[in-house]
């Protein structure tokens, strides 16, 4: 059998692997656009300078070779051909039995006139955007990032610490407002202020200012301010990385169309990771990769889409978690917060169920929450209780027409 894979992120190398675990004498190609297989979460400590290269690895250097995966990096597919069943790269024409589309997503430039044709605006969100961003680090001191959310405040953080002037905009009235709640993202715009950063929070740019080039050297904002910049990076959202598909008879939508064993409307083609669509985290594409694999093979197995949002961040020393939707209004359910020192948690429940968590300063029990919410437990907890719960004590959880509760008996033993 002869796969392709066309993506090296987290869906693409979770398929390779489950492929060559499962049919160890079939031929396995992998195409990347990309210089290899690398965490995008941490393209903002390689602008910083925390990370070179080498540690933005996410697999070990010898993993093609040691699985026998045929990588292929910096050679972006340009066209899938269904008929043929081939995919064609400016190396050469490969043909396959089975193929999956995990080309991931490119960063989306803002409709602000002048951005999408000015050779100074970057996006943020592969290995060479932030070669070009460091370039142009080099002859430029003052950069405007354009995107509030984490994706915007990574750049904004890396160029901080390559000590820029950073100017960051963004239509939301506060900083990371999906991965955050308003305590949280508070105490990161304190953060990112004192550290230098000019944030300009609920407004938008206008129109830019040109020079030489088509070079964007000023914005202007709804307010009527200019403001100056050598370069902007555009890190506001992201679309599926998908146009060498046209002409290729594969149905599209917000992503790549699949359904439940993620197959496209194409024999023989599945899809997998941000291209489609689904849900966006880490874990949530590589569990795609894998499902996707085992249909490539023939298993039929459903994959169960993802619905809790899990993210993490850690700026200027202050680490944070977000759990389900931090960022929903209360409405009916119940809030338990505490404040002590450098930690702050919150903790939402619905009828016992706890439904979102929100933690800065200390994740230590972030597993346990996880836990919790994953499988829709409940109990009839104090918040000091629930705060300093004990990993080992779960296994004493018991369940009852669908809603879980804890027994009486491990409470007072494990619960201080």
């Amino acid at each position: 059998m002869n796969y392709i894979i066309i993506g090296s992120g987290a869906a693409g190398i979770q398929a390779a692997r489950e492929l060559r675990q499962r049919d160890p004498k079939g031929t396995i190609h992998v195409f990347s656009g990309d210089m290899g297989a690398y965490s995008r979460c941490m393209l903002h400590q390689y602008v910083s300078g925390e990370r070179n290269p080498a540690r933005l690895r996410f697999v070990d250097p010898d993993f093609f070779e040691r699985w026998d995966i045929r990588h292929h990096p910096e050679c972006p597919v340009k066209a899938v051909c269904p008929r043929e069943k081939t995919v064609a790269t400016e190396k050469g024409v490969y043909p396959y039995d089975k193929l999956l589309v995990a080309s991931g997503a490119v960063s989306r430039i803002p409709p602000t006139p002048g951005f999408a044709e000015a050779p100074n605006v970057f996006g943020f969100r592969d290995l060479r955007d932030a070669e070009a961003i460091l370039l142009a680090c080099q002859s430029g001191r003052r950069a405007f990032v354009v995107g509030t959310g984490l994706s915007g405040m990574d750049a904004a953080y890396g160029l901080i610490r390559r000590g820029l002037d950073v100017t960051v905009n963004g239509r939301s009235p506060r900083i990371i407002p999906r991965q955050s709640d308003e305590t949280v993202s508070g105490l990161y715009e304190t953060r990112f202020r004192q550290a230098g950063a000019r944030l300009l929070l609920g407004q938008s740019v206008v129109r830019t200012v040109q020079g030489e080039g088509g070079r964007i050297t000023g914005l202007i904002m709804a307010d009527g301010e200019e403001i100056p910049c050598d370069f902007v990076v555009a890190a506001a959202g992201v679309t599926p990385s998908a146009a060498f598909l046209n002409g290729s008879g594969i149905a599209t939508g917000k992503g790549i169309a699949v359904n439940e064993y993620l197959e496209t409307s194409v024999p023989d083609i599945f899809a997998a990771g941000d291209v489609t669509g689904l849900s966006g985290t880490w874990a949530s594409a590589a569990l795609q990769g894998r499902t996707a694999a085992r249909n490539m093979l023939g298993l039929r197995e459903r994959y169960k889409n993802e619905t809790l949002a899990k993210n993490t961040m850690n700026f200027f020393g202050l680490p944070a978690m977000a759990l389900g939707d931090v960022s929903a209004p209360i409405g009916s359910e119940e809030e338990i917060v505490w404040k002590d020192g450098g930690e702050y948690g919150r903790i939402v429940r619905r009828e016992g169920t706890i439904v979102s968590v929100q933690l800065a300063g200390n994740l230590d029990h972030g597993g346990i929450w996880e836990y919790l919410i994953r499988r829709g437990m409940g109990g009839d907890w104090s918040a000091a209780k629930l705060r300093h719960a004990s990993q080992s004590g779960f296994y004493g959880f018991s369940s009852d027409a669908g809603k879980k509760r804890i027994q009486s008996v491990w409470l007072e033993k494990h619960i201080v």
